[in-house]
């Protein structure tokens, strides 16, 4: 059968393709969830209402996590990061060390015992 070949070519054409297909890990995202729950969620005795994450081309990252509660606070974080989509490592000023991934839009990062979700 000659229509298996035309297919089977096709489909390694498509993902050959040029920059245009690699996923770009740098950017902003905003916090969806911790650990299975949406925001607003709890997080050692806090509530978390909002966060964000950017990752920056040259390495480094920012998180900022916004707690409510008897006294509302924004938590500001610095780190670094490295990887590529499927394997992210983010590594914290305290050298905690948080690893995750990126999928479509959702980036996800396993630390503190929990997972947090990201949307791009």
């Amino acid at each position: 059968m000659r229509i298996l070949p035309i297919i089977l070519l096709a489909l390694a054409a498509a993902c050959s393709g040029g920059d245009s297909d690699v996923m770009t890990i740098e950017g902003a995202y905003t916090l969806e969830s911790v650990g299975d729950i949406e925001l607003p969620a709890s997080h050692d005795g806090e509530e978390i209402v909002a966060g964000s994450l950017e990752l920056r081309e040259d390495a480094t990252c920012e998180r900022i996590t916004e707690f409510e509660g008897d006294e509302p606070r924004t938590e500001v974080d610095s780190c670094l990061w490295a990887g590529d989509p499927d394997e992210l490592e983010v590594i914290w000023e305290d050298d905690r060390i948080y690893i995750g991934s990126l999928i479509g839009s959702r980036l996800t990062l396993a630390g503190d015992e929990l997972v947090w979700v990201y949307r791009r």
